[in-house]
């Protein structure tokens, strides 16, 4: 995955994934961790969303949560090391997919949230 074709928005949401995969102590980063990164963005592209399609975000940011809560937690130096899951890495791949389909030269949130759409 090369960040550098992500926009600057795209890019902050991956950081932001990975930070909270971090804080708890998890290892790999999922789609969740994503979809959670972009709930954390009260400006950001998914709660207008949201918004629009009139989901309670509070129902929706817990059963994420919930979601977060079942994957497994490490202790340690390997917690530093976070890498990119199956699943995730399958979100990361259908972004870019989705860009190039759209003749974009990033890959944008939009970008995205449709592929975390598309998956499990």
């Amino acid at each position: 995955m090369n960040l550098q074709k992500f926009t600057v928005k795209a890019q902050e949401a991956v950081q932001a994934a990975t930070e909270i995969a971090a804080s708890k102590n998890h290892q790999h980063l999922e789609p969740a961790h994503l979809l959670r990164a972009f709930l954390n963005d009260p400006a950001g592209v998914v709660q207008s969303i949201l918004t629009k399609l009139e989901v309670n975000p509070a129902i929706f940011e817990t059963r994420i949560d919930q979601e977060l809560g079942k994957y497994p937690v490490v202790t340690g130096s390997s917690v530093s090391g976070q890498y990119v899951g199956d699943s995730a890495k399958k979100v990361f791949d259908r972004a870019v997919a989705e860009a190039e389909l759209l003749q974009d030269e990033y890959v944008a949130s939009e970008h995205l949230l449709v592929a975390l759409a598309s998956s499990k």
